[in-house]
């Protein structure tokens, strides 16, 4: 920050001496910052921006947040000084720049989270927790809360919980959310798991056209082998999408000569 200048106008060899602010100002300003929470300290020496400062500088205009301005102001207040310079041309050039920054601002930025939705408790608002793990209701006596993930439901994307607020209910392939007024506040119904009954002939040509020849022991009673490991599994995934049928893995498949390989049950096979 001393040198700036020398940076920001490196062919200009009087601007080696601007710097911005002086050593007083500088520590002044940083605190300023901090204490406003627009940065925060790590450890002893390094100071980082919050989100609160991430986001003022995305919503100013770039010249208030490039330090050039800063510089420019400097060298032309070092010549106010000198006597090379007319202070009301300065002041003059100052006021139409607030005039200009003020005229373009004309679309509110608002700060903070962003609200997801109307809490079908007590009608405040929603928003996300702080480090991503839940949603919850501004009003803290209200104990609407709601897990992205638990025990008994999949992850709820914020989009889903938008959704659900404003809707009521969420239908997925992997089921059916359901918003509740009362503890645990989300109902989910698993959607209906029902195979489709495969064609041996069908699914080994499939495979072959990928470059993997199938062991099938579907006649004995047994299962239908694909050899391959984890590589192979958005095959796995692109059959178990078109059947609905599962598929284990084994690491050591006696069938397969001890290999690794998937394998579907005999009896989805018609």
């Amino acid at each position: 920050m001393e040198h700036a200048g020398s940076k920001i106008l490196p062919e200009d060899p009087e601007a080696t001496e601007i710097g911005l602010g002086t050593p007083a100002t500088r520590a002044e300003i940083i605190e300023k910052i901090i204490d406003r929470g627009y940065a925060k300290r790590i450890g002893k020496k390094a100071i980082i921006p919050t989100d609160a400062g991430i986001r003022l500088i995305e919503v100013l205009p770039e010249k208030l947040t490039s330090p050039a301005m800063t510089v420019e102001w400097e060298k032309q207040l070092a010549e106010i000084g000198s006597g090379t310079k007319n202070p009301d041309s300065f002041m003059c050039g100052i006021r139409q720049l607030t005039s200009s920054i003020v005229s373009s601002a004309a679309v509110p930025y608002t700060f903070g989270p962003v609200a997801l939705g109307k809490c079908p408790i007590c009608n405040g608002n929603v928003y996300e927790g702080k480090v991503g793990k839940n949603y919850y209701c501004q009003n803290k006596t209200c104990g609407f809360n709601v897990w992205k993930k638990a025990a008994f439901h999949p992850t709820i994307s914020p989009e889903d919980m938008t959704f659900l607020l404003k809707n009521g209910t969420l239908k997925k392939p992997s089921g059916e959310y359901t918003l509740l007024k009362e503890a645990p506040y989300i109902q989910f119904e698993k959607a209906a798991f029902t195979p489709v009954k495969v064609d041996e002939a069908e699914l080994s040509a499939y495979l072959r056209s990928k470059g993997i020849t199938p062991v099938s022991k579907v006649a004995s009673h047994g299962s239908f082998w694909i050899p391959g490991g984890f590589e192979i599994k958005p095959i796995i995934q692109e059959i178990n999408k078109k059947y609905h049928v599962p598929a284990g893995f084994s690491k050591d498949a006696k069938a397969l000569g001890h290999r690794p390989g998937w394998f579907i049950k005999g009896g989805y096979f018609i």
